[in-house]
């Protein structure tokens, strides 16, 4: 049977704030054939002082069908991009936007 790849976009949202565990440095996916579920790890990014052995480390697993839907939802958000600027042409964050053509005031 092929997994549906239809979500719930408020469920796939990130609702800030946001506070990361850690920064991600590898990221490797996996699959499980007598459990059917696909693997998604993640290991930290450490500093050149840092024991690699201390490396935070994460794995999720999931459904073939939550797989899909994450890619699906991936290529959705990646589409959209993000608001240019009709000033210098240069993406917008949310936040606001620091545009040289107006002498680095905040829109």
């Amino acid at each position: 049977e092929e997994a549906s790849g239809d979500y719930v976009e408020d469920a796939m949202r990130i609702h800030p704030p946001v506070d990361p565990l850690y920064r991600a440095g590898e990221i490797g996916l996996g699959y499980d054939k007598d459990r059917d579920l696909v693997v998604v790890f993640t290991k930290e990014l450490l500093t050149e002082e840092a024991e690699p052995e201390s490396a935070a480390q994460v794995r999720f697993w999931a459904t073939r069908t939550q797989m899909r839907r994450l890619a699906r939802w991936g290529q959705d958000v990646t589409s959209r991009g993000r608001p240019i600027c009709p000033q210098c042409g240069q993406p917008m964050e949310p936040e606001g936007h620091f545009c040289p053509k107006k002498n680095g005031h905040m829109r």
